[in-house]
């Protein structure tokens, strides 16, 4: 299938636009009392992990760029709850569920963004999803970025952003899948359908993917992957533990690195996914045997800039294998599982940094954890290339 032209920068657009929202309202509960900001943070994750599946699903049959236009209208609708939580105190803790519920529960962009990317199925699929996850990374920066010019008013540029990318997107987004006749729906909306549709949707997602062993040892490998690397990611971003300082930069260059050595690679994506392996032990395995003759701060930063260069070479991987297994019609919901673990993992990361914080551990208990987490999904990763994948 063919990529008609521009069809890809809306996606990628959305990617980094997208990742700085959701980092925005979760950026916004901190104004909150400590265990109010976990409630909600945990509320944000949960909405997030149900619905995005179900959401992404939808798009599979209900036209791919309409999805979209409705999930980022969503998003500026929770931009928008953000700012009136900050003009009314009295009413903060309703305008930040509506965010919630907005953002989590029907601005889940990502999935469908991806799927969007799936839908075109050309030969460099796994180097345009690799740099879609690297317009991800520039979302944590593009946010600095907004406070640090804008500080109070980052809210009123979000939202700009917002509205030129839903322009965008309709003016620009080609939906080659919208064209096809079985893709369109035939029924009008009502409460009754939607509920049947949503009923079906789970229905689907639970039988032809989660009960699939295959689907499932993919995205537990995947999972744990992404605790690994949230888990030192984190760290810098959003707790600032002592001793994993600038982390992030280092390791958004070595991703960035590596989705550059993807771009001009020619080996399989089995074959990546074991360099990726090879490289992500080999570069955290000297920050144990060298701690005692470097500073450990140095050894963090030099080493996750090798092991995010191979996480590059993970994920895109395994998400072109998984796509090309499955139909058009199904992508959306494969994007959506993805996206729902990813949040898992993310959620799964974070409690265990908040318990790190909390004993004032020293970072090579960080380390160890990310490192045995990363060994791990080995076990589901091999058990995943002994599955044969479904025909049709």
């Amino acid at each position: 299938m063919r990529q008609p032209i521009g069809y890809l920068p809306p996606p990628f657009s959305i990617y980094f636009i997208d990742e700085t929202c959701d980092n925005y309202v979760l950026n916004s509960f901190s104004t909150q009392s400590n265990l109010f900001e976990f409630v909600l943070y945990s509320i944000f994750l949960l909405i997030s992990i149900i619905a995005s599946p179900i959401q992404a699903g939808y798009s599979d049959f209900y036209c791919r760029k309409k999805s979209l236009i409705i999930s980022l209208s969503f998003s500026l609708l929770s931009c928008i709850f953000i700012l009136l939580s900050v003009k009314n105190i009295l009413s903060s803790a309703i305008f930040l569920f509506l965010a919630i519920f907005a953002k989590a529960g029907l601005g889940n962009t990502l999935p469908l963004a991806w799927a969007a990317i799936a839908d075109t199925q050309n030969k460099n699929f796994r180097f345009s999803l690799a740099l879609s996850t690297s317009a991800m990374a520039f979302g944590y920066l593009v946010l600095i970025l907004i406070k640090s010019f804008f500080n109070n008013h980052a809210a009123y540029v979000i939202s700009a952003l917002f509205v030129l990318l839903i322009y965008f997107c309709i003016r620009n987004f080609r939906d080659i899948r919208d064209q096809k006749e079985h893709f369109k729906p035939h029924q009008s909306f009502s409460l009754t359908f939607i509920s049947t549709s949503i009923k079906k949707e789970i229905g689907l997602i639970v039988n032809n993917f989660l009960k699939d062993r295959r689907i499932r040892k993919a995205l537990s490998a995947f999972f744990l992957w992404e605790v690994s690397f949230y888990s030192a990611l984190i760290g810098d971003v959003d707790m600032k533990i002592k001793g994993f300082n600038d982390l992030s930069l280092s390791m958004l260059l070595g991703y960035f690195a590596g989705v550059l050595i993807l771009k001009f690679s020619k080996k399989t994506d089995d074959e990546m996914i074991k360099i990726g392996y090879i490289i992500s032990i080999c570069a955290l395995v000297p920050i144990f045997l060298l701690n005692f003759l470097f500073d450990i701060r140095l050894l963090i930063i030099s080493s996750y800039f090798f092991y995010s260069l191979a996480a590059a070479f993970l994920a895109p991987s395994l998400f072109s294998i998984l796509s090309r297994e499955r139909h058009p019609h199904e992508q959306g919901k494969i994007y959506g599982l993805i996206d729902s673990t990813d949040t898992i993992a993310f959620l799964i990361a974070s409690i265990y940094l908040i318990v790190y914080n909390t004993l004032q551990l020293n970072p090579l208990f960080l380390v160890i954890f990310s490192l045995t987490a990363f060994i791990i999904s080995w076990i589901p990763y091999a058990k995943f290339k002994k599955t044969k994948a479904q025909t049709y």
